[in-house]
């Protein structure tokens, strides 16, 4: 199913349908948006089911093909589909296509970035000859809300000048890989930290008073030296 408004529509009144070991490529790609609950932001559902217990198993979705932490060929979240089903167990690599490389974060990883920094990710590879293209997001509450930051890059890098945006601790990236034949991904950076204003090292009140002391008890005992001396 590529390149379609739905790859697969289910409507009311239909049941006990079993949609297994398919390929969704590029439907729904700039229609219908949605929300996951199993993810932390927006995306375009490829399928719908509207019915009654009907199956979604073994899918390959071409935006859901992260993360699998465990290397078993299982996406670790199940696909979101309209209407509130799901496919628990969508796979990471396609049926009978050529494997895909998909575009990840390389920097930032973590950690904790000031000033203009590059951010880098690595080239969607496996798609044959295709444009591709690439839109960046940021989120300063870890994924719950999404600025976009620049689209239509054509390269596998960005300058982010981040002076202009507030520190904070609960920073992620979020990268929108998409393709002129309607493969379409996602990936998200790790947390990280942005300080370009840090708060300025606080002398000590007890210091500012010895301070102080040591400063009027030499106002007191120079003059007096001075008369002794004479």
């Amino acid at each position: 199913m590529i390149n379609g408004l739905y790859g697969v529509h289910l409507s009311t009144g239909s049941t006990s349908n079993t949609i297994r070991s398919n390929n969704f490529i590029g439907n729904n790609a700039d229609d219908f948006i949605e929300y996951s609950p199993m993810a932390p932001y927006y995306y375009f559902s490829q399928a719908s089911d509207y019915g009654e217990a009907n199956l979604f198993q073994y899918n390959y979705w071409n935006e859901w093909i992260i993360p699998d932490f465990d290397i078993d060929g299982i996406v670790d979240n199940p696909y979101y589909i309209s209407g509130g089903n799901y496919d628990d167990v969508p796979v990471v690599i396609p049926y009978n296509i050529p494997p895909i490389i998909a575009s990840v974060f390389i920097f930032p990883s973590g950690g904790n970035v000031s000033g203009t920094i590059t951010i880098q990710w690595n080239e969607l590879m496996g798609i044959g000859d295709e444009d591709i293209y690439y839109d960046l997001y940021y989120s300063s509450d870890d994924s719950n809300t999404w600025v976009l930051l620049v689209m239509g890059l054509t390269t596998t890098s960005y300058d982010w000048n981040t002076t202009n945006i507030a520190d904070g601790n609960h920073y992620r990236l979020m990268l929108r890989t998409y393709t002129s034949n309607g493969y379409f991904f996602i990936d998200i950076s790790d947390q990280f930290q942005i300080t370009n204003n840090p708060e300025p090292t606080k002398t000590s009140a007890s210091f500012q008073g010895l301070t102080i002391v040591i400063f009027g008890f030499l106002l007191f005992i120079l003059p007096f030296r001075k008369k002794r001396d004479r």
